[in-house]
């Protein structure tokens, strides 16, 4: 079929020996530009902060060690604990949060643990404020029944 066809003429650079040579210019069209070869680029796409295998660190530590330090101003300090596991608990909410886009994440016993002592020390901070409250108002009331 093709034997009729007029035969091209094979540039001098292709070898037929499978080599790998390239040319240095090669004319595409009569009068038009030249095309030269191109090395190849390496490029990196970055994307979000991974750790090993793809998978997403999480401030899910953090957060558990926000929940302890906040377990200890409550007992030593008694109110301050609130101040560390309220930030606790936005951390371990984050954590949660990226931890369900990836199932069977490393972090995921963790971000539950700080998020439940978080939550334990808020709770009782919070009864312990109303405990005392009710305290000051028994006191204030047999107080002012001895008069």
């Amino acid at each position: 079929m093709e034997e009729d066809a007029p035969q091209e003429e094979v540039p001098d650079w292709v070898v037929e020996d499978g080599g790998s040579e390239e040319p240095t210019s090669t004319t595409i069209l009569e009068g038009s530009a030249t095309s030269s070869p191109v090395e190849k680029e390496k490029f990196f796409v970055q994307a979000g902060q991974q750790g090993a295998g793809g998978i997403p660190t999480t401030n899910a530590a953090i957060a558990l060690a926000l929940g302890i330090v906040g377990l200890f101003l409550m007992f030593f300090t008694w109110i301050f604990g609130i101040c560390s596991s309220i930030p606790g608990v936005v951390l371990a909410h984050g954590a949660i949060n990226a931890i369900a886009q990836h199932p069977g994440h490393p972090d995921q016993g963790i971000a539950k643990a700080a998020l439940v002592i978080n939550w334990i020390v808020i709770g009782l901070t919070l009864i312990s404020i109303v405990g005392v409250g009710i305290l000051v108002a028994i006191i204030g009331w047999e107080l002012s029944t001895w008069a």
